[in-house]
């Protein structure tokens, strides 16, 4: 639905825009309590007009959107308000939105501390609503932001993209669609992928996962699922694997001559269980010792079966061996027995011979300073920057963005406990720190102990100590290191892959910590929402006595500093979200190696 329409509609409930409000008019405020506002609409058409507004600058559809976003109740909630809304609004067009100030007044002035003469903005106070003893201020704001090609707020394209491989990386070249500025970022290497089961690279198609003795592949046969137990890791070269399950005669056609070398069974070996089999690469011939004859399966033999009888289980089935017009046979409890062919109601467990894995070399790659990688973290694509050439022999990187904490939240349809059905408001993984501020026992941790970027090292990330002190607002990295204080707590065992930086590392790489989206300049208005107002670092707050104080530490992209803050939502406003979300995100770090 276009403005235009999305007006007309809202007019039609009553909403008049510009209308005065009675407190700007001069009326005292004690004659507008207890709903007699003088306002022409409530407090809840405001709200929808707000949210087709928020729309039109996000793409939201309105529904989606919290009123918790909308209503701010201090001023650094509103300048939190409006740098986000105005960090996602589109350089060279007037934008509007809406700031509702419960027991606050709005106002526009971060925009011209963030954007100075970049941006020119509006802020008219719209109307003032009462209900019961809480003030709302209805702003109505507009913005539109320039660009100066040297600050210019990039709109990148891709120019030239080489995709990565399981082993090798890839790089995208991209452009500003605005100023020209061109930009490479890597892809690392994906590494191999096996989601069937069937021990082969999805994407390279090679044998290249670790297998050993019991080792268990999927595979299927004429669609049939099959699944295939190793029981040899040298066997003709390769990797012996037997099936879990009997194969019937009828996919032989029956069995035939007892003589394995002129039976239907081998003949299908032979010649068409290729076909049939999914394991196309890495699959061996066979040859069976008595005859030399050659397949692509075997069954085994009465010496096998005694060889490697230890590791298998399952059903009974039939060997390769025969008597006059028989063929032998092994039960459950490994008693060999007889077999007319022809009668028999036992079948064929395949054995196949599987080429060793070979997992590859991954490409070595020297990492840079300032150089930019792209990795996929739970399903989408994160932009990551090397701020260390040399931490723990490796390269550190750090996400350049804010993944807020509100991140896999939402209301879901649930039966209620009066047997009703309703929405009901799901946290997201780290919607708090932790129930604590020991970040080995934290949300945060947990989650990212879930996720997985290839070939990233491990590395010792324990709190040894804990901290006190905040640096000044405002300072951003310009800030004196002596203003926090370290203290030791102990030797803390615990290592990872994924983690988020400490209050040592931040001091260390605090030119780094506001600047974001590969951007040589701080611009932390480009993360900044109701919901990441900052984001952890996984060093408690405390002393040497006492640190497990509820508190652990931010970077505030707000107010420009480093503080603790609490670990757990502050609650008490009545919304399900607000009260089981914290403001603060995270950032997260990897190191990979260096060549």
């Amino acid at each position: 639905m276009d403005v235009a329409k999305r007006m007309a509609l809202l007019l039609g409930t009553g909403i008049l825009l510009g209308a005065s409000p009675s407190c700007v008019q001069g009326e005292p405020l004690e004659k507008v309590k207890n709903g007699q506002t003088g306002s022409l609409v409530s407090l809840e058409d405001y709200v929808r007009l707000a949210k087709e507004y928020e729309s039109l600058i996000t793409g939201e559809e309105p529904a989606q959107i919290p009123v918790g976003r909308l209503i701010v109740s201090s001023q650094k909630e509103n300048e939190a308000r409006v740098a986000s809304i105005a960090s996602q609004a589109k350089e060279g067009l007037w934008h509007t939105f809406y700031v509702i100030g419960k027991n606050t007044v709005p106002n526009g002035k971060v925009i011209a501390r963030w954007y100075g003469d970049e941006a020119v903005y509006a802020n008219l106070l719209e109307d003032v609503i009462w209900e019961g003893e809480d003030c709302y201020y209805i702003s109505r704001m507009g913005l539109k932001k320039e660009s100066s090609g040297e600050d210019c707020a990039h709109i990148w394209e891709k120019s030239r993209e080489q995709e990565a491989g399981c082993l090798l990386k890839g790089i995208s070249q991209v452009l500003c669609s605005k100023c020209g500025a061109d930009r490479e970022i890597i892809k690392p290497p994906l590494g191999h992928l096996d989601g069937d089961g069937d021990s082969i690279c999805d994407r390279c198609q090679k044998r290249a996962f670790e297998q050993t003795l019991d080792s268990v592949v999927k595979a299927s046969l004429n669609g049939e699922s099959l699944t295939f137990t190793c029981i040899d890791e040298d066997f003709q070269g390769g990797m012996l694997y037997l099936a879990d399950q009997t194969v019937s005669l009828e996919q032989f056609g029956g069995y035939g001559m007892v003589a394995y070398g002129d039976s239907l069974v081998y003949r299908y070996f032979r010649d068409g269980f290729q076909n049939g089999f999914s394991i196309k690469k890495g699959l061996l011939p066979v040859q069976t010792g008595e005859s030399g004859l050659t397949a692509y399966a075997m069954s085994l033999s009465k010496a096998e079966y005694e060889m490697y009888g230890d590791r298998i289980a399952g059903d009974a089935f039939l060997l390769r061996d025969h008597q006059e017009d028989s063929v032998w046979a092994v039960d459950e409890k490994g008693d060999f027995h007889l077999q007319n062919p022809g009668q028999t109601e036992l079948g064929i467990r395949p054995a196949v011979v599987l080429a060793k894995p070979d997992p590859g070399t991954v490409e070595p790659i020297h990492w840079n300073l300032g150089e930019l990688q792209a990795v996929p973290l739970d399903g989408n694509e994160y932009l990551f920057r090397c701020i260390d050439q040399n931490y723990s022999g490796g390269a550190l990187f750090l996400c350049e963005s804010v993944i807020p904490a509100d991140y896999g939240s939402g209301y879901r349809l649930e039966q209620l406990e009066d047997g009703s059905h309703g929405y009901v408001f799901a946290p997201g993984p780290f919607g708090e720190f932790g129930e604590g501020n020991d970040y080995k026992y934290s949300n945060i941790h947990a989650w990212l102990e879930k996720q997985e970027i290839f070939n990233t090292m491990p590395v010792k990330i324990g709190s040894d100590y804990a901290f006190t002190g905040s640096s000044p607002e405002g300072a951003r990295s310009g800030f004196d290191s002596n203003s926090l204080s370290a203290h030791y707590i102990g030797s803390q065992q615990l290592n990872a892959r994924l983690f988020i930086l400490s209050v040592d590392e931040a001091l260390n790489y605090k030119e780094h910590l506001w600047r974001f989206e590969g951007e040589d300049e701080e611009n932390p208005e480009t993360q900044a929402s109701a919901y990441a107002k900052g984001y952890w670092l996984r060093s408690p707050g405390g002393n040497s006595e006492e640190f497990q104080t509820g508190y652990a530490y931010v970077v505030d992209l707000v107010n420009g500093n480093l503080h603790p803050a609490a670990v757990r939502a502050e609650g008490g406003t009545g919304e399900e979200k607000q009260d089981q979300t914290t403001v603060y995100g995270i950032r997260p770090a990897f190191v990979m190696p260096q060549d």
